[in-house]
């Protein structure tokens, strides 16, 4: 996820599999992916958001 930050994409954390519930609370978890979600599902919703720009394209879901 971190090269892909640094190239300037927006990256999300999806919590979903052992890593990811191992490294949630973490604090490169916390600061390094645009999103921070628990499902799939919700990822669409954001990137619409975030296009769009009405805001709610940062943060945890």
């Amino acid at each position: 996820m971190r090269p892909a930050a640094e190239a300037g994409l927006r990256t999300a954390l999806v919590r979903r599999g052992p890593w990811a519930v191992l490294d949630w609370e973490s604090e490169e978890a916390r600061a390094l992916p645009g999103f921070r979600i628990g499902g799939l599902l919700e990822l669409s919703g954001l990137i619409l958001n975030a296009n769009a720009g009405t805001g709610k394209g940062d943060g945890e879901a």
